[in-house]
């Protein structure tokens, strides 16, 4: 019988109840939802309750599983909490763990945002790079993008050089609320067309068109035509619209 659970030592858990003041949240932890914490305050049920997880570090507790319910434990004036106890973490494997909730069964599944935020915070190098290179043209992440798995893809594929192209013209595109097929189709132009590509005028011909470029995306198909991306021949199309010298073609 294994004496192990995934990379931790089974011997080094215990369980124990805590003060539920020694309990704290680290930034790997999602945000708690007060609605949501409301909610389960108002039909709590003790036969109901999972021990929470906690890392105990550097001889404090943090909670790596069960935040919601601290917090709602709190507002129900409850002043010990049952916990599963681990020793020996550090603050990278605790995220490694938070990170890891949402393939397990019996687990609200945590978002797509709050697994790229505990992979930061276990100083996964992919991870790092991405949003540190968002971050140097004043991106927030977490705020300003919706498809994450394109993020990835994109750094993946073309590297930390290439995506601080992508954000140098978006940040002059000022797009809210950025799309993955917009991220993915300016990689795709900016990785094609190096040193021939001017950036600012792409950014300038996305900002001023941004409307009827998004039109043109949701009404064409397929995606991909002859291995290029349909938002990538749009995009470029405004871009040499009324360019007699220098046009660029796939």
């Amino acid at each position: 019988m294994s004496n192990s659970v995934g990379e931790f030592d089974l011997a080094a858990y215990h369980v124990q109840l805590i003060p539920i003041d020694q309990i704290e949240l680290d930034k790997y932890q999602r945000t708690t939802d007060p609605k949501r914490v409301s909610l389960i305050a108002q039909e709590f049920d003790w036969d109901a309750f999972d021990p929470i997880k906690v890392s105990m570090r550097n001889g404090r507790y943090y909670a790596v599983d069960g935040g919601h319910r601290v917090q709602v434990l709190r507002l129900l004036g409850v002043k010990f909490v049952p916990a599963v106890v681990v020793e020996g973490l550090v603050y990278s494997q605790e995220a490694r763990l938070f990170a890891r909730k949402g393939n397990r069964k019996n687990v609200k599944p945590i978002t797509a945002s709050d697994e790229l935020r505990a992979l930061y915070e276990a100083g996964h190098p992919e991870i790092r790079g991405l949003i540190d290179t968002l971050g140097e043209y004043g991106f927030d992440v977490y705020a300003d993008f919706k498809a994450y798995d394109t993020l990835r893809r994109v750094y993946s594929r073309y590297g930390k050089h290439r995506l601080g192209n992508v954000a140098a013209v978006l940040r002059i595109a000022n797009v809210p609320s950025i799309p993955g097929w917009l991220v993915e189709s300016l990689a795709e132009i900016v990785d094609r067309f190096a040193g021939r590509i001017d950036f600012v005028r792409l950014g300038t011909k996305i900002r001023d068109n941004w409307s009827d470029i998004d039109a043109e995306k949701r009404r064409k198909a397929p995606t991909i035509t002859h291995g290029v991306h349909r938002g990538s021949e749009i995009i470029l199309g405004y871009y040499n619209w009324n360019l007699r010298a220098s046009r660029l073609e796939f």
